[in-house]
């Protein structure tokens, strides 16, 4: 074993709980929901499969070598194994406790780190970066760009990875929920809570039965902000007022997930801050990798 694969391995040892590597029954009841493994077929692709090659660099059967990252890395940290798994072992810590030990301990290329770098420290984080990004995309696809891209064949000349996301990209707004709420002339007001942070109140249809904090989420808000502003509707008139913290941020899961537990820890913190202040009865997201990351911070 190599000096970097050793330190790796010995960090693991540290890091996981060896716990939750022993409660995995190897029922296989997590295989069926998980993406990975249904895609691929593969045992090691697997959350018991994953698990297993955890516990066998922690007892030092085997080394952390290219093929367990690969695998480490190929999970998607959607959780879905969670809720189908008897003996409730917390997977989702465990694959980011991992990653954030291969992050620390093998860097990676000068490509990725920059790639990485840019999406999870110069995007995700900011709000008027995605919002241009959003914007971008609009353009894109409304410029007849992304016509013209897909009827010459020019698509073919990036990789498959990104051809295949532009097949995926639905149509974009451009706008963010707040705005397109804004825009649209529907009733909101501005308050601000004792630490000066701004919140938009959406009122209720009818009697108020209580409040709910909207979590907008970074991509979310980008590519689907129709099903935000939906899902406002349908909660106004079901009776709820609706409050937005206008400074929420990343939830910091797409961090977490990419071994960045610190930078992840201080974006979900942020948003526990203000949901706190904005003093809300629940908390609403469609944001489907937020609400497990943030719940777990909350709890």
């Amino acid at each position: 074993m190599n000096a970097t694969n050793e330190k790796l391995a010995q960090s693991l040892k540290l890091t996981l709980d060896e716990d939750q590597l022993t409660n995995c029954m190897r029922c296989g009841f997590c295989q069926t929901a998980c993406p990975t493994f249904i895609e691929t077929g593969l045992e090691a692709a697997s959350p018991r499969g994953r698990i297993a090659l955890m516990k066998a660099v922690v007892d030092g059967i085997m080394e952390p070598d290219e093929s367990f990252r690969a695998q480490m890395d190929l999970c998607l940290g959607c959780r879905a194994c969670e809720p189908a798994c008897p003996s409730d072992v917390k997977y989702g810590q465990l694959i980011e406790q991992t990653r954030a030990a291969i992050a620390a301990e093998k860097p990676y290329s000068m490509p990725v780190r920059v790639v990485r770098k840019t999406f999870l420290q110069g995007l995700f984080p900011h709000k008027g970066r995605l919002k241009l990004l959003g914007k971008t995309l609009r353009l894109y696809q409304k410029s007849g760009i992304q016509k013209l891209a897909r009827t010459t064949g020019a698509m073919r000349l990036f990789p498959e990875h990104l051809q295949q996301l532009e097949k995926a990209l639905p149509e974009v707004s451009g706008d963010g929920m707040e705005d397109t709420w804004s825009k649209a002339g529907l009733p909101y007001r501005i308050e601000q809570t004792s630490c000066g942070s701004d919140l938009m109140m959406i009122p209720a249809v009818g009697p108020t039965i209580a409040r709910v904090g909207m979590f907008r989420g970074c991509i979310m808000d980008v590519m689907f902000a129709s099903t935000n502003v939906n899902t406002i509707r349908l909660l106004r008139q079901a009776g709820f007022e609706i409050v937005i913290p206008r400074d929420q941020v990343c939830c910091g899961a797409l961090h977490a997930h990419a071994g960045e537990l610190d930078e992840a820890k201080q974006l979900a913190a942020q948003n526990v801050t203000l949901f706190g202040e904005a003093n809300v009865d629940y908390i609403a997201s469609n944001a489907g990798g937020a609400v497990p990351f943030l719940k777990s911070m909350i709890i």
